[in-house]
């Protein structure tokens, strides 16, 4: 299962783009959950694969889906 968290408003366009790209190139679809302020997080069966707050921005696609594949 995968999990995307993001900050409410702001960053749904991002996360939505993320799951799309992530369901086109590796057919798993995602769950979009809003989370706390500033907050984007891409969890995979409850392993977290990619923080924004971690790494100080968003992740490019392909960074996220060589981790899941």
């Amino acid at each position: 299962k995968i999990v995307i968290r993001y900050a409410r408003l702001n960053y749904k366009p991002k996360a939505a783009g993320l799951a799309e790209k992530i369901l086109e190139q590796t057919g798993h679809r995602s769950e979009l959950v809003i989370g706390k302020p500033g907050q984007f997080d891409v969890e995979a069966d409850g392993v977290l694969l990619f923080s924004k707050h971690k790494a100080g921005r968003f992740p490019e696609p392909f960074e996220v889906i060589e981790r899941i594949k």
